[in-house]
């Protein structure tokens, strides 16, 4: 989540304090998500757009673009 969720202006916090994580943008806007599972729903809400944690810029793969290029 952390490596996916900055490029979409937000971030992911557990204080290990309260049940669940807060998911923040840049605004200081806040949700406080029950656990993992719903971290992905709330930032697209959030961002208002798709987020797709699978994209290859995530996972350090080339990019279709720079396929056609070799």
């Amino acid at each position: 989540m952390q490596s996916v969720l900055p490029a979409y202006g937000l971030t992911v916090h557990d204080d290990g304090a309260t049940p669940g994580v807060t998911l923040s943008d840049r605004t200081g806007r806040y949700e406080m998500i029950g656990d993992a599972t719903e971290v992905w729903a709330a930032a697209e809400r959030m961002s208002g757009r798709t987020i797709d944690p699978l994209d290859p810029r995530f996972l350090g793969e080339p990019s279709t673009a720079e396929k056609d290029r070799e």
